[in-house]
């Protein structure tokens, strides 16, 4: 059964005595409960463990434009601008059957501000720096790109929808409706001059934190096997074996 954040703020309400069984939010309750609820989930999308996947996103490279932009009606139109950058390839030859992705590196500020001529061209970018700026970002690849027909792809977290309605239909993963149901609680408790039960508090704790398990990804251990005189491989711990 579709439930919206609604449903969910209304819980949260009736967890913390706000309301009865019975009873529905008054429209001020509802609105209030959503704007924090909207704080939640903005501030959750800065909590690495509480973002569930990834998405890519592709830009044509035009020339001889040297900055390119991602936020909200960017050329990388997203709704939220990404944190950071998770990974990037400079996709050649695009338009072929046969394009070739070379990987590239994401580069920290202080690393950019090292780089001295920035106006640089190649037909090989080998590196591409995201500013600072908010809500929208520029992108920078250096050297520029003095090739055709070329795709950037950026990898980066998909973030949650901070900007929900009460009307919405809550559509993220298992687990996450109940996270969301307890912590508002907790959030709420202070607004209404109350605090949330202990055990709405461990369970709210406990939710968020089954979250943050199942979504954290554990790389693999790749090492020198000059150091141990064995075959190359990645080693994978689950069978205790190297791949």
């Amino acid at each position: 059964m579709a439930r919206t954040y609604r449903d969910i703020i209304t819980g949260a309400l009736r967890l913390i005595g706000v309301i009865g069984d019975s009873e529905q939010p008054s429209s001020y309750q509802a609105e209030n409960a959503l704007y924090a609820l909207q704080e939640m989930l903005g501030a959750w999308n800065s909590d690495g463990m509480m973002i569930y996947t990834q998405e890519s996103h592709s830009l044509n490279i035009t020339l001889p434009k040297q900055v390119w932009t991602i936020g909200p009606g960017a050329d990388i139109n997203v709704p939220i601008r990404p944190s950071e950058i998770s990974s990037a390839i400079l996709r050649q030859n695009a338009s072929t059957a046969m394009p070739v992705d070379l990987p590239m590196s994401v580069l920290s500020a202080d690393e950019w501000s090292t780089i001295r001529s920035k106006s640089s061209g190649s037909n090989y970018p080998r590196f591409v720096y995201m500013s600072g700026d908010w809500p929208v970002a520029n992108l920078y690849l250096w050297p520029f790109p003095q090739v055709a027909d070329a795709q950037l792809i950026l990898t980066f977290d998909q973030t949650l929808n901070p900007e929900v309605t009460l009307d919405t239909i809550e559509t993220l993963p298992p687990a996450y409706r109940q996270a969301i149901r307890f912590n508002l609680a907790v959030l709420l408790g202070p607004e209404y001059g109350t605090e949330a039960s202990m055990v709405v508090q461990q369970q709210a704790y406990k939710s968020k934190n089954i979250i943050g398990q199942n979504n954290q990804e554990i790389d693999r251990l790749a090492y020198d096997t000059n150091l141990s005189g064995v075959n190359s491989g990645i080693y994978w711990i689950g069978s205790d074996e190297i791949r």
